[in-house]
């Protein structure tokens, strides 16, 4: 999802990856596949997400560009 705060910041491409991944999340989420309790679990990470959220996302983009 691209991100007006995220281009502010002078980050390219603008991508808010959080909320990219959550509307994947769902799909992903299932028996099997993840722990019962993970949407639960995803929830209240992204809740926690105006506190942590650029952290996170910097540290997403750090890895991938490496």
């Amino acid at each position: 999802m691209l991100s007006p705060e995220t281009h502010a910041r002078g980050v390219y491409p603008p991508l808010d990856a959080l909320s990219s991944l959550s509307r994947l999340m769902r799909k992903g989420a299932s028996p099997g596949r993840t722990r019962d309790d993970h949407l639960d679990v995803a929830a209240q990470l992204l809740a926690a997400r105006p506190e942590s959220g650029r952290f996170v996302t910097s540290r997403i983009w750090s890895a991938w560009r490496r």
